[in-house]
């Protein structure tokens, strides 16, 4: 990513080294008076009255000089691994990026009117000029989130009009305290709006640092991660020490019985047809401009979210052909018994 600016640089200099011995005694010839004359000034003149004895005592003891050098380069390399380096600084955007954390299972009612909280706070500080969130994923599924996650962005004012701290660290400082203490069960991690995307699109995470374990089963994955923030939160230095959320979030789980539904004539498709009504069946799209807005058809949310309703439903081809397009059409298919129907098996 940084290839080419590294590059441009190293163009720079070598085309600036090239004039410097080329061009510029080419344009000191020609535009310079004929009556130039060489002297030093004052301040050159000084200097070679206090470097001319240093000099001359170097030069008649080499032994000692080159000793105190050594001395001197030996202790460079002990303090160089400790001076840390970075390619390129840390950028101060005058702005701040909050993102909120909560319970996978929390819904989007639960979790707008937690971020609608959580600005009515920060607009308390007079160093806030605007703040703009955003929860779950957005139109263009480019920052894959669920609804418990939002992104919270914080417009600040000039440095010269804060009075709650002088720096952002210490600001930050002052918005975590006071939202541990107002908005419980949430939590928070504090980044700048481009140094966050960035993080995303290199590492694809949104952390300075990131730990990842791979495996297959989720609940070990869980633990570990839990075990390692506890590990991790310990070290000097580190902050906003968190674990990606995997688990938590409520989900059921619909096993087809092939063998019984072959011998009512049901495809697997016509069981998943139904099922996908529950949470939403995409029968159209409207357009508004250049925005597109799926038509989703749905059962009512009492047959939805009750599992034993869930279980009590009927499927046949003929009843997933011909979605239903309101929620009494739903309760109609649930009871209705049509000639060839199969019972949903729930199983977990």
């Amino acid at each position: 990513m940084f290839r080419p600016m590294a590059l441009t640089v190293v163009f720079a200099l070598l085309g600036a080294l090239v004039l410097s011995f080329m061009l510029m005694p080419v344009l000191a010839s020609l535009l310079l008076r004929r009556s130039v004359a060489e002297k030093e000034t004052r301040f050159i003149k000084r200097a070679h009255a206090l470097y001319q004895p240093l000099l001359s005592h170097a030069m008649a003891h080499p032994a000692a000089t080159a000793a105190i050098a050594a001395g001197w380069f030996a202790i460079s390399l002990c303090i160089a691994p400790f001076l840390g380096a970075e390619f390129i600084p840390r950028l101060d955007e005058d702005a701040i990026a909050i993102q909120a954390w909560r319970l996978p299972s929390v819904s989007l009612e639960e979790s707008i009117r937690n971020t609608t909280m959580i600005e009515k706070l920060l607009r308390r500080f007079p160093e806030v000029w605007t703040i703009v969130s955003r929860t779950g994923t957005g139109e263009i599924p480019t920052d894959p989130m669920g609804v418990e996650m939002s992104d919270i962005y914080l417009i600040l004012k000039p440095r010269n009009q804060w009075k709650t701290a002088k720096t952002q660290s210490g600001l930050i400082r002052a918005f975590d305290s006071e939202l541990e203490k107002a908005i419980p069960g949430t939590q928070f991690s504090y980044s700048q709006p481009i140094e966050l995307r960035v993080q995303e699109l290199i590492a694809g995470v949104r952390s300075d640092v990131a730990i990842a374990i791979y495996g297959e089963d989720l609940s070990t994955l869980k633990r570990l991660g839990d075990e390692l923030v506890r590990v991790v939160s310990s070290v000097p230095g580190a902050a906003d020490t968190k674990a990606e959320q995997v688990a938590g979030t409520w989900y059921l789980r619909i096993a087809i019985d092939r063998d019984a539904i072959s011998r009512y004539g049901i495809n697997a498709s016509d069981v998943l047809g139904t099922v996908q009504a529950l949470a939403g069946k995409t029968v159209g799209t409207y357009l508004e401009g250049e925005r597109r807005f799926a038509i989703q058809v749905r059962f009512r949310p009492e047959d939805r979210l009750n599992p034993e309703e869930i279980g009590e439903l009927r499927v046949s081809d003929t009843a997933v052909d011909s979605c239903p397009s309101s929620s009494s059409q739903g309760s109609a298919l649930r009871r209705a018994r049509p000639r060839s129907a199969a019972k949903i098996s729930i199983a977990g």
